[in-house]
């Protein structure tokens, strides 16, 4: 038996360390780095997978170990590398890996927790409660449409008073509240279509089909599309689902990063380095080509020519296949800073502030 030791994220700092859950056999995947849904009390709640290993009857038997319930994502969310930052962080300020991979989290958790009610089982019908009108409205419609929420249940019925009615059902044990868990981001995914070779004789047999043929014509020039294109070419869904069908197109599906600091492409002016900041620059790169902190002070006036020489050492990173952090020192500078690094650094600038949405943020640190 597999199992692993995940750190539940829930901000209380009393609870910081690792519980012990078994990996299910249908998710050999699972491994370090990944989130997961576990049961924790009552609760479905999110955790970090910092350690899979072989079941040890020494350190985890006497204890009854419940499962990892399923994976939040399609891949591990932490990379060796963000695991020993978050444990050298945590070293240095003195708080548990469990509340620094917590901020590590857009909104320090992927997860948003909400109730819902459902009919408990073997209720008596003729119980004396069931016999007031709300109750029995809002038991029956339990019953007719499964596990609801208090939001959807005032919705379906306005007439009543759903909140006291959901307590008086459960305190007389004819419900059930429980807890559950989604994703507060959704990613935003794009379909596209690819095809395969299509010689003369394919499109022959479809001589008969005029917007079979002419999806497949457009294929045949090239050979990948996205369904936004090809519904502006004039190309139905039900053509494409029935090449789909024919085993023709191959559907795919590609994530969608929304980027509201996206812009076309920019030139950087091609200026001369001053004597200065040639000087600056020199320091800096020495520096970083070191690998070792080491900290400097850089002296200049307002359009002295300052960030130049931020970007310049940024770029011999980056020429290292490293990556760069650059701090914004005043947030009213933070427009001008990043259209001065759009121009020299296009396509390669991921911008992180508190003012972004919880999917914007979700969607930069996925580019990152």
């Amino acid at each position: 038996m597999t199992v692993a030791d995940v750190y539940v994220n829930i901000p209380v700092k009393s609870i910081a360390t690792a519980f012990t859950y078994v990996v299910p056999d249908a998710l050999p995947q699972i491994d370090v780095g990944w989130r997961v849904f576990v049961p924790f009390g009552k609760v479905r709640v999110e955790g970090f997978v910092v350690a899979v290993r072989p079941y040890d009857a020494s350190r985890d038997g006497g204890h009854r170990l419940r499962a990892i319930l399923e994976p939040v994502d399609e891949e591990a969310w932490f990379t060796p590398q963000l695991l020993a930052a978050a444990q050298e962080l945590a070293t240095f300020y003195l708080c548990s890996a469990a509340e620094m991979m917590r901020l590590f989290m857009p909104g320090k958790s992927g997860l948003r927790i909400f109730s819902a009610y459902v009919p408990a089982e073997d209720v008596d019908e003729t119980h004396s409660i069931l016999m007031d009108a709300a109750a029995r409205a809002v038991y029956d419609c339990l019953c007719a449409h499964g596990e609801q929420r208090g939001a959807q249940l005032r919705a379906a019925l306005p007439a009543c008073d759903v909140d006291g009615t959901l307590e008086k059902l459960l305190r007389y044990g004819l419900i059930r509240k429980e807890y559950r868990a989604d994703r507060r981001d959704k990613a935003k995914y794009e379909k596209y279509y690819t095809a395969g070779e299509i010689p003369e004789e394919l499109l022959a047999e479809f001589t008969r089909r005029p917007a079979q043929r002419r999806a497949l014509e457009l294929f045949r020039t090239e050979r990948e599309h996205t369904l936004a294109e090809l519904k502006q070419a004039g190309i139905t869904t039900a053509t494409i689902r029935h090449l789909t069908d024919a085993h023709i197109l191959t559907e795919h599906l590609r994530r969608q990063v929304r980027d509201s600091y996206a812009a076309g492409p920019r030139e950087m002016r091609g200026e001369t380095l001053t004597e200065a900041q040639q000087r600056a620059v020199a320091a800096l790169q020495a520096g970083a080509a070191a690998e070792t902190f080491h900290g400097y002070l850089l002296h200049g006036v307002t359009g002295s020519g300052k960030t130049r020489v931020y970007m310049e050492t940024a770029r011999a990173v980056r020429r290292a296949g490293r990556q760069v952090i650059v701090l914004v020192p005043e947030i009213a500078l933070t427009g001008q800073l990043i259209t001065a690094f759009q121009e020299g650094f296009a396509g390669d600038i991921v911008v992180l502030h508190s003012r972004l949405s919880l999917a914007e943020r979700n969607d930069a640190i996925f580019r990152v």
